[in-house]
């Protein structure tokens, strides 16, 4: 079985930051406020940057299982 690790702990870290930053921004100013809004795309910025490294990692990953059990 492969075990995939956290793909980059500083950008994980970063994640759950800007999430409290925006919660924060939120209960302060409201849902629409544009500081909650900036916020919320820069969240959304990261987390794109990790799906893209989820999904290059697993398909690195399905490649070296197939070239290492021969599928």
């Amino acid at each position: 079985m492969i075990v995939i690790e956290p793909i980059d702990k500083k950008l994980n870290t970063a994640i759950m930051m800007k999430q409290e930053e925006m919660l924060e921004y939120a209960r302060r100013y409201g849902m629409t406020d544009p500081r909650t809004v900036t916020c919320s795309q820069q969240l959304d910025r990261l987390l794109n940057k990790q799906e893209k490294l989820s999904f290059t990692l697993a398909a690195y990953s399905l490649e070296t299982f197939s070239d290492m059990y021969g599928f």
